[in-house]
């Protein structure tokens, strides 16, 4: 499904988990995860009403990590286009349909999905869309690398930038 260039920002957004500590973290966040089950079970289900917070917490934290290594993974790959088509690949889901996918329309769409946070209620509804999954859509992982792409990675990539120093 993934060209070389593709490929290699997988394997280097898996590794920015690996290098960030993304791992250690995760089998913590399930360990607490269990603790609370188990206390929702001993206390007939209130203790699992009181964790629901500390849950959307973790889960708030899984989804900021896959955002921290898709920058890893833009770091290493250093052009934004790779890393764009995964993301419509992960989105497309059928390989029949890799050839009609447009870098263009999907960045309107990207524009089209911020544009309903005009209203409080489209916010709500997207943000309980989102409260229990451990991986962005990836049309707002791809928004969050473009935005990335034009400020923080221009910054550390730019003749002044820390990685040219």
């Amino acid at each position: 499904m993934l060209d070389d260039e593709e490929c290699f920002f997988v394997i280097a957004h898996e590794l920015g988990h690996i290098k960030a500590d993304h791992v250690l973290y995760t089998i913590m966040a399930r360990n607490i995860s269990t603790i609370m089950s188990l206390i929702g079970q001993a206390t007939l289900g209130l203790g699992a009403l009181l964790s629901q917070g500390l849950v959307a917490a973790l889960h708030d934290w899984y989804r900021k990590a896959e955002l921290t290594s898709d920058r890893v993974g833009l770091l290493c790959v250093q052009e934004l286009d790779p890393c764009l088509h995964v993301f419509m690949k992960l989105a497309g889901g059928a390989s029949r349909l890799y050839a009609e996918m447009d870098r263009t329309e999907f960045l309107q769409q990207i524009r089209a999905y911020e544009d309903t946070d005009e209203f409080l209620l489209s916010k709500a509804y997207k943000g309980l869309l989102t409260l229990y999954r451990t991986h962005p859509f990836p049309i707002l992982r791809a928004k969050e690398l473009d935005a990335w792409h034009r400020d923080g990675y221009r910054h550390l990539m730019g003749p002044k930038g820390f990685l040219n120093a």
